[in-house]
């Protein structure tokens, strides 16, 4: 009896590869990939540290993720070096830039604004100090924000308004509390994502300027 098929002994062809997450028959994202672009496209950012498999299955399947993205008119940003995975979106003809439906605007606050460039301006000189982990504790933020508070026309730092802040930072992904130490977050990456920093001084020396004007104008006012 003659066998059909010649046997291959093992080593001396290719084998099939074994099923990966990174491609199906069907072209389309398995499903640790789509979970991690839908969950992507609902945070706008995330970390390899803070969603590691998420992270992982954005980068293996970079490719199709970015060609998706790009039919809805958006774009993956993908930093090796940081570990972060971030979506924007693509630039318009006519110049409409991050008005995408699925992109959340979030328009921020005076005080959220602020909060984000004294956190992005702390994260530049501890990276530049060679930290690996940026942290800052609430006091070392009431400090920074101190300068500013005429422009939030208050005379002090409420804690209440402060944590709220806080909290839908922790939200956005760019502060996480620190596990086992009160009062103190590490900040994100991501910030390096939100604040640029060609952009970052100027507007820090525009509100410090502004709010110089305000406290002087009282002043100004008695004479």
């Amino acid at each position: 009896m003659n066998d059909e098929f010649e046997e291959i002994p093992l080593g001396a062809g290719e084998l099939p590869a074994p099923a990966d997450e990174t491609s199906n028959s069907k072209g389309e994202l398995p499903p640790a990939a789509r979970r991690a672009l839908t969950e992507l496209l609902s945070r706008g950012a995330l970390t390899s540290t803070g969603r590691a498999a998420a992270y992982e299955a954005i980068r293996l399947n970079r490719a199709r993720i970015e060609a998706i993205l790009n039919d809805l008119n958006l774009e993956l940003i993908l930093d090796a070096t940081t570990g972060i995975a971030a979506i924007r979106a693509a630039e318009s003809p006519d110049g409409d830039e991050g008005a995408h439906p699925l992109l959340r605007k979030r328009p921020l606050s005076l005080y959220d604004t602020l909060l984000a460039l004294v956190l992005r301006r702390h994260y530049r000189d501890r990276e530049n100090a060679g930290d690996a982990k940026i942290v800052i504790d609430v006091t070392g933020i009431q400090a920074a924000l101190g300068p500013f508070l005429p422009l939030t026309k208050s005379d002090a730092l409420e804690r209440k308004q402060l944590n709220g802040a806080l909290d839908r930072f922790r939200e956005w992904a760019i502060v996480a509390p620190v596990r086992g130490v009160d009062d103190q977050f590490e900040i994100s990456p991501i910030i390096r994502i939100v604040i640029n920093l060609e952009w970052l001084d100027q507007v820090l020396a525009e509100y410090e300027q502004m709010a110089a004007k305000l406290t002087a104008e009282p002043e100004s006012g008695d004479e």
